[in-house]
């Protein structure tokens, strides 16, 4: 099965979707969760795990197909290929991961700021807080 096709199939059969949720119910979620606090002055404050690096542009995997070839420079340190092959095996992955997740967060935003041009994302996550973090980095659906 395609992709697309399996995380739509996910979407429906899932028990427990929560689909754009209001900000304020995903604030209470995330501390719910335990993946936040409530700071003395009201704001969210949330914390790295020790073991975590950050993001590093080393860590930056492109598929390499034919019809990308000629378009990635292969011989920067910052671009990784991988074939599709892997790339097919972790999305498997992440597949069946998310199928066994107990609940879900779903936000739909776009990228860009012009409505002409935005591009529509779709977040699905089962942490709150990402849901929350999508939520306040990339814009409302246009009307």
């Amino acid at each position: 099965m395609r992709f697309m096709d399996e995380l739509s199939q996910i979407l429906k059969q899932h028990p427990h979707i929560l689909e754009n949720l209001p900000r304020k119910e995903m604030i209470r979620r995330a501390v719910e969760n335990k993946e936040a606090v409530v700071s003395a002055n009201g704001a969210l404050d949330t914390w790295t795990p020790v073991e975590s690096t950050g993001r590093s542009p080393k860590d930056t995997l492109i598929v390499k197909r034919p019809e990308n070839e000629d378009q990635i420079d292969w011989d920067s340190p910052n671009n990784i290929p991988v074939d599709p092959e892997t790339f097919d095996m972790v999305i498997e992955d992440a597949l069946k991961t998310l199928k066994n997740k107990e609940k879900l967060y779903v936000t739909d935003r776009v990228l860009g700021a012009d409505s002409t041009y935005a591009l529509p994302t779709k977040t699905i996550t089962d942490q709150a807080l990402t849901a929350l973090f999508t939520d306040n980095m990339f814009r409302p659906v246009p009307d």
